[in-house]
Parts: C-alpha cells; structure tokens; sequence
C-alpha cells in the first residue's frame, strides 16, 4: 500500500483532528523545549505533525523518537501510534510483535483503539497466537465504548461464528450500530448480507442501498465500493439498470487507482456500454490497469495490439502482454497465447506449446480451448492422436452448447472414431449443432435421418430433445 495512504490512514482511525498540527516556527520552538522539558502534550503533538508534516517537514523517525517520549511516560495514544508504526512497517521495519507490545500498553490503559488494534492481531495471528475469543473479547470492549470499527469486527465474528456462536441477528445489530456512525466497511458488510441472503432474506434493493452509503464515504478504501456501485448499475439488481450511471461510479473508483473499475471503463469504452464507443479510450484504461500487474487488462491489452483496435498492431506487444497475463492464469491470455503459438503469428509456429497453453486453458473452462485440444488430439496435431482424449474434450465443450463441438461428437460417433459407432446419438448431436443455422450440419442431421428406421428416428429426436435439456440446465445452474 502506498505510504502516503496508510499515513492518513493512522490519523483517520485515531480520529486526529487539524488543531494538533504546529502552526508556525515559533510554535515549534516552543514545544520542542516544552517537549525536552518533559511534556507530553507537547511530545505527542510533535510526533503527530512530523508524521503528516503539518506544518514542519514530514520525518518519520523524527515522529517516532517523539511518540516514544511521551509513551515512555504512559501516554495511550502515543503508545497506539508506535505500534501504528510497527504493524505498517512505516519510518521502522515492520515487527508485529512490537506493535503487539505497544498495543497492549495503551489497551490496559483504557484506549480503546488500542483495543480495537489487539482484537485485530488476536484474530488474524499477528504478533501473538491467533485467538478468535479473546479477539471478541477485546473487541467487545472498543466496541462497548463507542469504536465502529470493533463493531463492524464483532459482527463480522458473529457472521462467520468465530470465537462465538454463529448468529445472523447479532451480526446485523453489530453491523447498523456500526453503520450508524457511517462506518464504510459496515455499510459494505450489510449489503453483501442482503445481496446473498445470508441471515436475512435476500434483497437487492437493500443491498443497493447499503453499498450506495458505502460508496459515498470518504476514506482510502472507498474506490473498491464505488466498483461495486457501478456493477449494481450495471447488472440491474437492487436498482433500474443504467449503464450511464455505472460508468459515472466506475470512473470515480478507476480515477483513484482501482484497477476492476480501469477494467470496466475499458470494456465499456470498447463496446461503446454507457458512453460512445471510443478505442483510444478504452486502451488508455486497459494500459493504465495492466500497469498494475492486473492479468485481465493484460489480456485485453494484448488482444488489442494483436487486432489493431485502437492502437498500431504489434504482435510482439501483444505476444508479451497474453505471456504476463497466461504466466497469472488468465485463461483467455492463455487461449489467444496458444492461438499465436498454433497460427506463428509473431513468433515461431510451435504445436507442442500452443497445446500446452490450450490444456491450462481449457482446464479453467474456456469452451474454445476444449474444442482446440480436441482437434489436436483429433489430428494428432502437437500430441500423439487419440480419437478416445479427443471425444473427450469435445464433450466437454459440447456439453455446454459448443456447436462445433456438437457436430465434431456427431461425426465421431457417425464413423465410430473414440466412440462406439452410434447413428442415432450421431443424429441426436447433429441436431443440436444444426439449431445454430449451419447448412452443413443441417444436411448431416437430414441425411442420418433418411438412414435411420422410424424408430431410431424418433429415439434421436428424444435423445437430442433430453441432451438440450441438460445443456440448459446446467446454463441455468451456472449463471446462478
């Protein structure tokens, strides 16, 4: 996380406010003697404008050696600070067990941000041994006292049933008590409550609303909430659908570094989705993403140096980009990657790695690249032929409604390569091909049901009836 954000972030938690900054040179001086006099008013206020830089030039070690004066001499909040340091790795090297230390210093004392920062190392193991009890049990006592943060941390245990028993109620009233004083991460928990269903019945509307408060807070982590806005715009679920409005919350998240919203704006700037279609601006997003290492904007990066669109083709750019990608698993990079390998576009033809890449492709799913690995296998094209491995893989993408597939399975069972001979589940799979128009597959349905009796006729017009249904079914399953 960039040092700059997790500086304000240590000021935002600890509720600091303007008037602890120094105001001018004469004001420094004074309390750089009251401060080495022993006060730890003037300490602590030193440490806090060092760490920011308000009003004298930003020094962290300078900001550290003040905030140890002063917790030196049992001040809470400077103990808190110090273990800020530590936990961040900011102006000292990153030591868990130190800020464990110094958290627990100021959370005996009272200081419930102190007790807030012990309940969060307890439950994720940091500096001490992981314990989801005496997390509750610490963050019950922030919470107890006003902390939102601790609030939304025992409503989070409450719905995962760590540390207590699970319990959705408890979690919702933890989570508005929270949200009652604007904490964003609450506001985001209650819609992901809502939108699931967990605990509560499922409601998208209220789903909506709780991220759309989410999403208008301002604070360091509001970008990805504004993401999740643009995609309830986008979908239509809690709201009426309004691509216009999910490219405004898209913008707002992708302007402030969020690469899934630099994405969006890509993908709608390339489809012309709620502005004008515009391919100089969707590579510009698609650059500034994959810039931060995303594999998805690499792909797409990729593939638009591949085509030309929007920019000057460069298969070498683009072979470059789908190998970033493909090496992140990003199963499309991996596809369009074997496809350049198979075709030599830009780069030596080479079968054996092209099936490689189709393999770790069609492995995650991708419909293509199960048809490609069964043509290989088909033609004995980078591999040793094997009509059984090759019916295989074009089941797989048959079965979830590959036409090319479906006539590859027809043929395969029609001259009984891999497959037993079949002409009645040959005609069953031809008829599925053919409902995307394809003369060619037409023909062949025709022409098996001219050779089948009329029984075997009407068991492949039921067989191919059942196979469609199970196609779609699983569809349906899928897209829930």
């Amino acid at each position: 996380m960039n040092k700059s954000i997790i500086i304000v972030i240590l000021a935002t938690i600890l509720s600091i406010n303007a008037s602890a900054q120094v105001n001018d040179s004469l004001e420094l001086d004074s309390l750089q003697t009251a401060g080495e006099n022993g006060s730890v008013f003037a300490q602590s206020k030193l440490g806090y404008s060092y760490m920011l830089g308000k009003g004298v030039h930003q020094d962290l070690e300078i900001a550290l050696s003040w905030f140890k004066k002063a917790a030196d001499q049992g001040d809470s909040y400077s103990q808190v600070m110090i273990g800020m340091f530590y936990g961040t790795g900011i102006g000292v090297k990153q030591d868990y067990y130190e800020a464990f230390k110094w958290f627990m210093k100021a959370a005996e004392k009272g200081s419930t941000s102190a007790q807030y920062w012990i309940g969060s190392y307890s439950l994720d193991g940091k500096g001490v041994q992981q314990d989801y009890e005496e997390a509750f049990r610490w963050f019950m006592k922030a919470a107890e006292r006003g902390s939102s943060s601790a609030q939304h941390s025992i409503g989070s245990l409450y719905n995962d049933g760590k540390g207590v028993q699970q319990d959705y109620e408890e979690a919702i009233f933890w989570y508005k008590k929270s949200a009652s004083q604007n904490d964003p991460f609450a506001c985001y928990s209650l819609g992901i409550l809502y939108e699931y269903g967990d605990g509560v019945e499922q409601d998208y509307k209220k789903a909506f609303k709780w991220f759309e408060k989410a999403a208008k807070i301002n604070f360091p982590f509001a970008p990805h909430f504004q993401s999740k806005l643009g995609k309830m715009y986008q979908s239509g679920f809690g709201v009426t659908l309004n691509n216009k409005e999910a490219f405004k919350w898209y913008m707002k998240a992708a302007e402030q570094g969020e690469a899934f919203a630099q994405s969006k704006l890509g993908s709608f700037s390339s489809l012309g989705i709620g502005v004008q279609q515009n391919y100089k601006e969707a590579f510009k997003w698609y650059k500034i993403c994959a810039e931060q290492e995303d594999s998805h904007c690499q792909m797409e990066l990729g593939r638009m140096y591949e085509t030309g669109t929007g920019i000057i083709q460069d298969y070498g750019k683009a072979l470059e980009l789908y190998k970033k990608a493909a090496g992140q698993e990003d199963p499309w990079a991996q596809l369009f990657l074997g496809g350049m390998l198979e075709d030599g576009t830009g780069i030596s033809q080479d079968y054996k790695e092209a099936f490689y890449w189709y393999m770790k492709a069609a492995l995650q799913g991708i419909i293509s690249a199960q048809y490609n690995l069964g043509y290989f296998y088909s033609q004995g094209i980078g591999v040793l032929q094997d009509y059984s491995l090759a019916f295989q893989w074009y089941k797989k993408a048959a079965d979830q409604g590959d036409s090319f597939s479906q006539a590859k399975l027809g043929s395969m069972y029609y001259l009984g390569n891999g497959v037993l001979q079949d002409y009645i589940e040959s005609y069953a799979w031809f008829s599925l091909a053919s409902l995307d128009g394809n003369k060619d597959y037409i023909e062949q349905r025709n022409s098996l049901a001219a050779v089948l009796s009329p029984e075997g006729l009407e068991q492949g017009q039921r067989r191919a009836k059942d196979l469609f249904g199970q196609i779609e079914s699983k569809k349906e399953s899928t897209q829930k």
